[in-house]
C-alpha cells in the first residue's frame, strides 16, 4: 500500500472547497486519504495534523476548542490573502524545482511510482528536462545561481574531542574551516572548486597538514571513472564493487512559517520545516531504523518536534537515496505559561534574553540514523547549523 502525503497546497485547497461547522483532524485524513486506500496509517494522519497545526498557527484555521483537533470547515483570512499564500506556494514549488541537478530531475522521471513524487512534480520534471534539452545546463543553473542562490550559504560541522570541520557551500566553491578545540585561534581555509576539483588554502592561512595529513576530492565522469585531486596532483582511481555500508545524510533545504511578533519585533513563535536527504552510496541495498532528529534552540526559545514523514524502518535501493522532513514549533519561553504579555515575567525575561544576545544566537539541527546491510552494520551522526536560514527573521 503507497502512503498518501499531501501537500500544503493540496490542504488548503480542501478547505476553500469545504464550509459549515468544524471537522476533526481524522475526518480530514479520510476525505483525502480513504479514497484511495481505507486503512488510514498513523504516519498519514500525523503529517496531516502537522500542517493543519501550521494554518492554525499562521491565521488561516480556526480551532474548536485550544488543545484540540476540530478545525473550521473555511478559513480565517481573507480570500485574497489565501489565493496570494497559493499563488505564492505553487511558484516556490517550481523556483525549487529549478534548482535540482539534471540526475535528479531524471530520477523524479524514473521513480514517478514513489508515494513521496506527486503527479503534477512528475510533469513539471518532465517540463524541466525537455527546457534544459534546449538550453545550456551551465547557462540554466547560473542564472538560477544568480536570482535564488544569490548570498545563500549552507553550513555542516563535524567534531572530534581534538578538531572541528566547518563545511560551507559558496556557489562553486566549497570551503572547510580546520582548527582544534584546544582553544588555539589559528585556523586552516581549504578551497575546493566544485567543478574542477582543485584544492587552494585561503591567503594567509596556515597549512592544515598539521591537523589532517590528506585532503583530497573525487572527480566521478559520466562512464564511472574516478579520479582523485590532491592539491594539484590528479590520480585515477580503479572502479571496484564496494559492498561496504555507506550511508549519508544531506540537508536539503529549510522552510519558515512565521506566526506572530512582540511589539519589540521578535519573533513570538513560528514553525519550520526541514527538508533532508538520506543517501545509500554502497552498491546494495540498506535498512534504515532509528532514524531521528533533535533541535537545540538558544536560550530564550522552546521547541517541540510536531510533524515528520521519518518511518521507523524503511529500504533504500542501492546507490538511491530518500527525502525526508521534520517540522518544528518554536515560541518564545513562557508563551504558553500566562499568555504572552507584559504580565508574565517568564516571557518578558525571553524576549529580554533575544534581544540582548541575537548577534550570536544558534539553531542547530541533529539528523542520526542506522543502517544495516549484509556488508554490516553503520550508524551516523550529523550537526548542521541551520542559524542563517532562521535568524534574519527573529528581529524587523
Amino acid at each position: 500500500m503507497n502512503l498518501i502525503y499531501p501537500s500544503k497546497n493540496e490542504i488548503m485547497s480542501f478547505f476553500k472547497t469545504h464550509s459549515g461547522g468544524y471537522i476533526k483532524t481524522i475526518r480530514v485524513c479520510e476525505l483525502m486519504i480513504a479514497h484511495d486506500h481505507n486503512n488510514i496509517q498513523p504516519e498519514e494522519i500525523q503529517h496531516i495534523k502537522g500542517f493543519l497545526h501550521q494554518l492554525k498557527s499562521e491565521g488561516f484555521l480556526l480551532i474548536e476548542n485550544e488543545g484540540g483537533d476540530s478545525y473550521h470547515e473555511g478559513f480565517s483570512s481573507t480570500p485574497d490573502r489565501i489565493d496570494k499564500f497559493l499563488s505564492k506556494d505553487k511558484q516556490q514549488d517550481f523556483t525549487d524545482l529549478t534548482k535540482r541537478t539534471f540526475e535528479e530531475l531524471e530520477e523524479i522521471v524514473r521513480r514517478n511510482d514513489n508515494p513521496d513524487i506527486k503527479t503534477s512534480l512528475h510533469n513539471r520534471a518532465l517540463l524541466e528536462l525537455e527546457l534544459r534539452e534546449k538550453r545550456s545546463l551551465r547557462l540554466l543553473l547560473k542564472s538560477d545561481q544568480n536570482t535564488t542562490e544569490r548570498g545563500k550559504t549552507i553550513k555542516n560541522r563535524f567534531k572530534t574531542d581534538d578538531v572541528f570541520l566547518e563545511s560551507r557551500t559558496q556557489g562553486d566553491d566549497h570551503h572547510f574551516i580546520l582548527g582544534r578545540r584546544n582553544g588555539d585561534t589559528q585556523k586552516a581555509h581549504v578551497i575546493v572548486d566544485r567543478e574542477n576539483g582543485s584544492i587552494r588554502l585561503e591567503d594567509g592561512r596556515q597549512e592544515p597538514t598539521e591537523i589532517v595529513p590528506l585532503i583530497e576530492t573525487t572527480i566521478t565522469f559520466a562512464d564511472g571513472r574516478k579520479v582523485l585531486s590532491t592539491r594539484g596532483i590528479l590520480k585515477e582511481t580503479p572502479t571496484k564493487n564496494d559492498d561496504s555500508v555507506g550511508l549519508a545524510i544531506e540537508f536539503e533545504k529549510l522552510e519558515l512559517n512565521p506566526g506572530s511578533r512582540t511589539n519589540d519585533g521578535v519573533m513570538d513563535n513560528f514553525t519550520i520545516t526541514v527538508h533532508f536527504l538520506i543517501k545509500n552510496h554502497s552498491s546494495k541495498k540498506i535498512t534504515l531504523k532509528n532514524t531521528y532528529s533533535s533541535l537545540q534552540v538558544p536560550d530564550g526559545y522552546t521547541a517541540s518536534q510536531f510533524g515528520n514523514s521519518i518511518k521507523s524502518q524503511e529500504d533504500i535501493a542501492r546507490e538511491d537515496f530518500i527525502s525526508r522532513t521534520v517540522q518544528y514549533s518554536l515560541s518564545l519561553a513562557g508563551r504558553h505559561s500566562g499568555g504572552a504579555n507584559s504580565q508574565n515575567p517568564i516571557w518578558e525575561a525571553s524576549k529580554a534574553k533575544v534581544l540582548a544576545d541575537i548577534a550570536s544566537l544558534k539553531f542547530l539541527l541533529r539528523l542520526a540514523s542506522e543502517s544495516i546491510s549484509l556488508a554490516g552494520s553503520s550508524k551516523i551522526d550529523m550537526t548542521f547549523d541551520i542559524t542563517e536560514s532562521i535568524l534574519p527573521n527573529i528581529k524587523v
